[in-house]
C-alpha cells in the first residue's frame, strides 16, 4: 500500500470574511464550518484512493482550534501557533519585497507553507519514511470532486484549476519536491513578492524548475473556500457535507 502525506496549512477563515492583518485576528473564534471540509476531504480524497494510507499533518494559525482539528484529523504531528509572534518577521519580509501590509496575509500563507513542509520533512527523515505523494491543502476549503492519485504524475506539481496554474487551494506532488515549498517564504523578494495567485507559481517554475499543471478540480465549480459557498448558484448538495444552508447564508465572502 502506498503512503500519502496530507498537510493542512494556514488558518481557518472567519464567518465575517477572511482574516485581514488590520481586522479580526486568528484565535478569536467565529470560524466558518471547518468540519464540513474534513467530510469532503475524506469523501473525495481519502476514500477514493483505497490503495494509499493517509497521514495527516497540521500547521495552523488558528491556535484555539487545536483540540477540534486534532480530534477531526488525528494528525501524526500538529503545530498551532499565534501568527502575531511572527509579525516582525513577516513585516521585514514585506519590506524586503518593497510591498505594503496589504500583502501580509499572502506572506503569512507562505510562512505557514514553509513551516508545515519543514515539519513533515523532519518527521519523515527522523522516522525513515517515504511517501508517494504529498497533498498540501487548506483547512477551510471544501471539495466536491474526486482527486484520483493514479491520474497524477510524480514528475509534475499539480494545482487546482484556476487560470493558468495559479490555483493555491491545493498542491499534489511527489515527496522529492517538498524542498520547493520549504524555500517559498525565504525566497520572497522584489522579483517575486507575495502577490496572490502569482508568487507560488513563479517560485516553483522559475526558482525550482518544476513542471506545473492544473488538475481537473476547478475552483468555484468543484472546490471553494467555505466562506464563499454562499456565492454558488446551487447550494443544496452542500448539506451532504454537514453544513446547513442557513450557515452558508450567514457567511460574508
Amino acid at each position: 500500500m502506498g503512503k500519502v502525506a496530507l498537510i493542512l496549512r494556514g488558518g481557518v477563515s472567519k464567518i465575517n470574511g477572511k482574516v485581514e492583518f488590520s481586522n479580526e485576528r486568528y484565535g478569536q473564534s467565529n470560524y466558518v464550518n471547518f468540519k464540513c471540509v474534513f467530510n469532503s476531504i475524506k469523501k473525495h480524497i481519502v476514500d477514493v484512493n483505497t490503495d494509499y494510507q493517509f497521514d495527516f499533518f497540521i500547521h495552523s494559525w488558528s491556535y484555539d482550534l487545536e483540540n477540534e482539528l486534532d480530534e477531526l484529523y488525528n494528525p501524526v504531528i500538529s503545530v498551532y501557533e499565534d501568527n502575531l509572534q511572527y509579525e516582525d518577521i513577516i513585516r521585514k519580509k514585506l519590506l524586503e519585497c518593497k510591498v505594503g501590509l496589504d500583502l501580509y496575509n499572502q506572506a503569512s500563507q507562505a510562512l505557514s507553507i514553509t513551516k508545515s513542509c519543514e515539519m513533515f520533512l523532519n518527521h519523515s527523515k527522523d522516522n525513515n519514511l517515504e511517501y508517494d505523494y504529498v497533498i498540501l491543502y487548506r483547512p477551510d476549503v471544501l471539495i466536491w470532486n474526486d482527486i484520483i492519485l493514479s491520474e497524477y504524475s510524480k514528475n509534475i506539481v499539480y494545482t487546482n484549476s484556476y487560470n493558468h496554474m495559479e490555483g493555491d487551494f491545493h498542491f499534489v506532488f511527489a515527496q522529492d519536491k517538498i524542498f520547493g515549498f520549504i524555500s517559498l517564504f525565504s525566497n520572497l523578494s522584489v522579483i517575486n513578492p507575495p502577490v496572490p495567485h502569482y508568487f507560488i507559481k513563479h517560485h516553483l517554475i522559475n526558482k525550482c524548475n518544476f513542471s506545473l499543471s492544473n488538475d481537473k478540480i476547478i475552483a468555484g465549480k468543484q472546490q471553494e473556500v467555505v466562506r464563499k459557498l454562499n456565492l454558488l448558484p446551487n447550494k443544496e448538495f452542500l448539506i451532504d457535507y454537514g453544513i446547513s444552508l442557513d450557515e452558508i447564508g450567514g457567511y460574508r465572502a
